[in-house]
């Protein structure tokens, strides 16, 4: 289960999925995106005039309760695992049922969704999503002691519209706090690596978060974590008579628990 090395205060930090357990997930996360266009009066005016706000404002607001249900551990160290989603309020997943398998330690693969009629690119956009959702809980196997940290990069947003894309990645780094019991406490910041485009015009940004995060010893899982952070990108000299600033907010819960 867990291990201590030989050493006070050491312990086996492996975040991962188990066979033959429960996992209820809830998730809250929001995102305000805020694009403001700058440039001379009469371009503004003629941006206004085409029916485009500036500056355009969009919140996202996601909640997502999963239960997620896994099976025997075979001899290729695999096991299936399957899953269904409350039809909530915010809710992308709306009470759909998934099935897929689990390499332990490893992140899971979707294969199906149980769900009804959908066409064949929105079923794998969903398939994405709860993979992408299930990924974060998933953490390679280290060795740590109290004041050590780890790091680890991850995708955070991918967010596509007809005029705009913002690819945003995170580098994490994990500090141990304390040990209480079977209770491990961290406390991380984040850096994000940020690039988007505009109407295919490309350009970067960055931006910093923090969070806490609490992984149960027993459980190999993380049963809570809380984080926020802010982005800004500016479109710098790409056009000459025209700036294109982008803003993001982003704050993320989620408290799981284990049978």
């Amino acid at each position: 289960m867990f291990s201590c090395y030989g050493q006070k205060n050491v312990i086996n930090f492996n975040p991962r999925y188990l066979p033959d357990k429960i996992y209820k997930k809830n998730i809250t996360q929001m995102c305000v995106i805020q694009l403001e266009i700058q440039g001379n009066k009469e371009m503004l005016e003629e941006i206004i005039k085409n029916g485009i706000e500036n500056p355009a404002i969009q919140t996202e607001k996601e909640r997502e309760k999963i239960l997620i249900t896994t099976g025997k551990l075979s001899p290729n160290h695999t096991f299936p695992i399957s899953g269904k989603t409350e039809n909530i309020e915010n809710s992308k997943l709306k009470g759909i049922a998934f099935k897929g398998f689990c390499k332990l330690g490893n992140s899971p693969i979707i294969n199906s969704l149980d769900s009804l009629q959908l066409k064949k690119d929105i079923e794998q956009k969903l398939i994405l999503y709860i993979e992408k959702l299930l990924r974060e809980n998933i953490i390679s196997q280290r060795k740590i002691k109290i004041g050590d940290s780890i790091s680890v990069v991850s995708p955070l947003i991918n967010y596509s519209t007809e005029n705009l894309n913002i690819d945003l990645k995170e580098a994490t780094i994990y500090y141990l706090q304390k040990i209480k019991g079977k209770k491990v406490f961290f406390n991380f910041t984040q850096n994000y690596i940020t690039k988007a485009a505009i109407n295919k015009s490309q350009f970067s940004g960055n931006g910093k978060g923090k969070g806490i995060l609490v992984y149960d010893l027993e459980k190999q899982f993380i049963i809570y974590s809380k984080s926020s952070g802010k982005v800004e990108l500016d479109s710098g000299n790409i056009y000459p008579d025209i700036n294109f600033s982008i803003k993001m907010k982003f704050n993320t819960k989620e408290k799981n628990t284990i049978k």
